[in-house]
């Protein structure tokens, strides 16, 4: 049992570690090196977000941590310009949405893009 999530582990968290790098790119952010060390990861993700560095502390929190994730990728789809679709893939399927938020270039539409206003 143990061998196989070791190696899950090792194959699979660099992968998303990668993808982690990319969102924050393409959203305009340089992770730096962080973006590999679990947990501080999310520092990057959440100034892309918007949303205060101290929720840090909640995604080390039982059951609280699902609600935190959840808030999360719901404002980094905003920030990427995705839909609902995207958000409900990130939250549910991270092994799907996450990959797609790294990979994707353009804007999907949807109802909860934020519109940017260039004055």
């Amino acid at each position: 049992m143990f061998e196989y999530f070791g190696c899950c582990f090792i194959i699979f968290y660099p992968l998303y570690c990668y993808c982690l790098r990319m969102i924050c790119e393409k959203a305009g952010h340089e992770p730096g090196c962080v973006i590999w060390v679990p947990i501080i990861q999310y520092i990057p993700l959440l100034r892309i977000a918007g949303l205060p560095l101290w929720m840090i502390v909640l995604f080390v929190v039982p059951g609280v941590n699902v609600a935190a994730d959840s808030l999360l990728w719901i404002h980094v789809c905003k920030a990427r310009g995705k839909g609902a679709l995207t958000m409900i893939a990130a939250i549910l399927l991270p092994f799907i949405g996450i990959p797609y938020l790294a990979y994707s270039d353009s804007a999907s539409g949807g109802p909860f893009v934020v519109q940017r206003r260039t004055e």
